[in-house]
């Protein structure tokens, strides 16, 4: 296959391959440009006899280097210049010293204000990422983990495992940052607004409002070991009807979720009354 492959390439762009390396572009970029592995580009122009050594380094990319230099003076990063010209940085920065400027220092790495330090040093005491202070700061990353590194804030993530959980303060952690409890609870959270768009706030304000019983049988036992009172909604409009023990939930769907599925087991039960 890759001797097939290889073949096909030069088939295709062989005499191409070759046409732009003589006129001076590199393999990188002719591999770039024509959306090819550099492998194949070198092994192209060693089956057709090119000598690819090139001393010096030449580069076929050129640059007007009195718009270079006038629009670096005039306050353009490098960087900006090589996207505007459309050349790798190095080119840039080649012809700027080839004409003796001399090259500025790189920008200043952010200063926060008194407020904005407190905020990091806050939020990282208290167990936020770094990843979270910088948005909430409008930083990098890396300008905050330095700055929290210059306060003698910062300790590297192996050592930052918390004795007891972020969340409710007082049990010792089992796994991110959390108890076993708090981890259920906030797992739980995340299902209920995935599945029903409701926080745990509101489950419990409706389980409240049954009396803390499920709305059906009125059992405050929810009738399985460690789970919570499940939720029964409308499948079709997706409302929330009300809070029901695993065995209500379960009857519900085994005899259709809807009315006349009941019906039809009340009518046999009459059916059979003693």
């Amino acid at each position: 296959m890759i001797n097939g492959e290889r073949k096909t390439i030069a088939e295709v762009h062989g005499e191409r391959i070759e046409e732009m390396y003589r006129d001076g572009e590199s393999m990188a970029r002719i591999a770039h440009l024509l959306n090819i592995s550099f492998a194949s580009v070198r092994n192209t122009l060693v089956a057709r006899s090119v000598d690819i050594a090139r001393p010096g380094g030449t580069s076929s990319h050129t640059v007007d280097a009195s718009e270079v230099l006038q629009a670096y003076a005039s306050g353009t990063s490098m960087t900006i210049l090589a996207e505007k010209f459309a050349v790798p940085y190095s080119v840039i920065r080649r012809t700027l010293l080839q004409n003796g400027v001399e090259l500025r220092e790189k920008s200043p790495k952010r200063q926060f204000n008194e407020t904005e330090a407190a905020l990091c040093i806050e939020m990282y005491a208290s167990g936020s990422s770094v990843a979270a202070i910088a948005r909430a700061v409008n930083a990098g990353n890396v300008v905050v983990r330095q700055f929290l590194i210059d306060r003698g804030a910062y300790v590297p993530k192996s050592k930052t495992r918390a004795e007891v959980c972020t969340r409710c303060k007082s049990a010792p952690v089992y796994i991110k940052g959390k108890c076993k409890p708090c981890l259920s609870e906030y797992h739980r959270e995340m299902h209920l607004l995935r599945k029903y768009g409701i926080d745990i706030a509101e489950y419990k304000r409706r389980l409240d409002s049954q009396g803390g019983a499920c709305a059906i049988c009125r059992r405050t036992d929810t009738g399985k070991t460690n789970a919570p009172f499940q939720v029964d909604h409308c499948h079709e409009t997706g409302r929330i009807r009300g809070l029901l023990c695993f065995h209500c939930n379960k009857g519900l769907g085994y005899f259709g979720d809807n009315l006349e599925g009941v019906m039809k087991v009340v009518r046999y039960l009459q059916q059979h009354e003693s």
